[in-house]
């Protein structure tokens, strides 16, 4: 296996991943946390949210949650738990960063300056997205905003997995893809590479960003990664190309009405036509 560079603490991941894993877990005072994106007009966002990801009074987050940017920001400083997740998507918020104290809220800030009600847009570390259901934290957003449903939304989880999967294990950590003949020596050997990855700090805190919008007619999604990158093209060609059961990309191709790559396979961008048997 090759060795990987960066600063490796494998029980204090091992613990904050179990942590994210379950409720939640406060961060220590200016180490970070996740900014929610709200609408200006919402007045009862901040008590949605905060419901959402159970702060209550004397909570050691409630004195870091704070509006800024002209109100559209929430800081909250707390690890962020895939239920929680769920919760504040199920909410009009238009994204989600996580932060930690690298990053400042003026840069993060950015990410949101084209938001609207009709885009979201979640930035995770690889080790926090790895341990969440990111797919469906997105899909539950556009459950409620876009009204998906039924065969489309089932299309949609599964081409979503697929394409995150493909971004955190090929292109943030970097392992290779698994044989089509699989067993269960070679599940166990490519799980323990997972968590061998996880490990490192250099490739743990390399980021995810899902950008998601839609109209009346359509619903795009892009997902980047901050890997090396991988000839794309010659990827396409053989998985259209091969008489096994489609799966990553090949999957994805059958399931969306459009994909495409850019920045040398590492952004993702896959559409579905909405009302298709609309007149």
């Amino acid at each position: 296996m090759r060795q990987q560079s960066g600063v490796r603490n494998s029980a204090d991941r091992v613990a904050a991943r179990r942590a994210v894993k379950g409720t939640g877990s406060y961060s220590e005072e200016g180490k970070g946390g996740y900014r929610v994106c709200c609408a200006l007009d919402d007045e009862d966002i901040v008590d949605a949210v905060m419901g959402s990801i159970k702060l209550a009074v004397g909570d050691p987050a409630m004195e870091a949650v704070q509006s800024s940017v002209d109100g559209r920001i929430l800081n909250i400083a707390k690890t962020p738990a895939h239920a929680e997740l769920v919760g504040v998507c199920s909410k009009p918020v238009l994204g989600i960063v996580e932060f930690d104290s690298d990053r400042d809220e003026a840069g993060d800030a950015i990410l949101f300056r084209d938001a609207s009600p009709r885009s979201f847009i979640a930035d995770l570390t690889t080790e926090t997205a790895y341990a969440v259901d990111l797919a469906q934290v997105l899909v539950r957003r556009l459950e409620e905003a876009a009204g998906v449903s039924g065969d489309l939304r089932s299309a949609i989880l599964i081409a979503l997995h697929e394409g995150i999967a493909n971004a955190l294990l090929h292109g943030n950590l970097e392992i290779g893809s698994l044989s089509n003949a699989v067993d269960l020596d070679t599940i166990v050997e490519f799980l323990t590479e997972v968590e061998d990855r996880l490990s490192y700090d250099e490739l743990a805190k390399r980021r995810i960003r899902i950008a998601a919008e839609w109209s009346d007619q359509r619903i795009a999604v892009c997902i980047s990664d901050e890997g090396r990158g991988f000839d794309h093209r010659s990827v396409m060609q053989f998985r259209r190309d091969s008489r096994h059961s489609p799966r990553g990309v090949g999957l994805i191709d059958q399931l969306a009405d459009r994909i495409e790559y850019d920045d040398f396979g590492r952004v993702l961008c896959i559409e579905f036509a909405l009302n298709k048997g609309a007149a």
